[in-house]
């Protein structure tokens, strides 16, 4: 409990908005509303400048990478809505799937362990950069409306609640745990959006 207190009181107000326009990212994404590439844009911004003050540059440059991404998103999904296709949910080969996740396992590992060479960051380091890459690749996933980046977000997501809690952060545990919560809830919603966009689509083609 002493934990929990010392967190919330270390929060500014700025972290605090940050978080909030975080979780409302995840909330409207999962309902296919392109306000949450602005609401990405926001958090990411200012994450990125407080990551900054606090001396975690990769934390830092990830947000960045979060800030160009927002836009990209936001121009991504603006161009399917002006083809009102607004609901068209992609879908990858799985073999695609397994080849990419394949690639960034070895480029976690190789990238631990060339931050090990000058940095002793053990186990949770190994750990933290799959965490870092994979959200990296699954964020382009969702601005591009492939179905299984939800998927990834769940084992993403649920990977960084060990990781967090294990160092003792354990807001920005629970934090996680309603990412992990909000990624189902994009995955069901997704699906439900396609199922009913096929729905639609046989009854067009119907003889």
């Amino acid at each position: 409990m002493d934990n929990i207190l010392n967190e919330l009181s270390a929060m500014t107000s700025l972290e605090f908005i940050a978080a909030i326009l975080a979780l409302l990212y995840v909330w409207f994404a999962a309902r296919q509303n392109i306000w949450c590439w602005l609401c990405a844009f926001i958090s990411s911004s200012i994450y990125t400048w407080i990551f900054w003050q606090v001396a975690l540059p990769f934390q830092s440059a990830l947000n960045l990478y979060y800030v160009i991404m927002a836009v990209f998103g936001w121009w991504s999904w603006r161009g399917i809505q002006n083809q009102k296709q607004q609901s068209v949910i992609r879908h990858f080969p799985i073999t695609w799937h397994l080849a990419a996740i394949a690639g960034l396992i070895l480029l976690s590992i190789g990238l631990s362990h060339y931050v090990n060479d000058t940095h002793d960051i053990g186990y949770f380091g190994y750990l933290d950069a799959g965490v870092a890459l994979f959200s990296v690749f699954t964020t382009f996933l969702v601005t591009q409306k492939v179905l299984e980046n939800w998927i990834y977000w769940i084992f993403i997501n649920s990977a960084a609640c060990y990781l967090y809690a294990s160092q003792g952060l354990l807001f920005t545990t629970g934090l996680f745990i309603i990412y992990v919560v909000m990624s189902l809830y994009g995955l069901y919603a997704w699906r439900c959006s396609q199922n009913a966009a096929d729905d639609i689509s046989s009854t067009h083609f119907a003889p």
